[in-house]
């Protein structure tokens, strides 16, 4: 069984835009986990995903659409940028 198939995507995964940068932005659930999993995944495949788990996928959207607005979406997945390097 793959990793992926052990997983429960959220309907509330999506693609996103900002600019000529558009991310795939995956809210999942692996099966035996207690929270849910917010990655960006880039065009190129590169990815970012979150350290910390959310009680809800709502939450994680929420904490990515806080991201965005709080520090852009190019800070969000850039990171060379030691300050922000603790944000997620």
């Amino acid at each position: 069984m793959s990793a992926f198939s052990e997983r429960t995507r959220s309907p509330l995964s999506q693609s996103y835009s900002d600019g000529d940068i558009t991310v795939q932005v995956e809210i999942y659930k692996i099966h035996g986990s207690e929270g849910w999993t917010l990655e960006l995944v880039e065009e190129d495949g590169k990815t970012t995903t979150w350290d910390d788990t959310f009680a809800t996928d709502h939450d994680a959207l929420d904490e990515f659409r806080d991201g965005v607005e709080l520090l852009g979406l190019t800070t969000l997945i850039d990171s060379d940028q030691d300050d922000f390097s603790t944000v997620h």
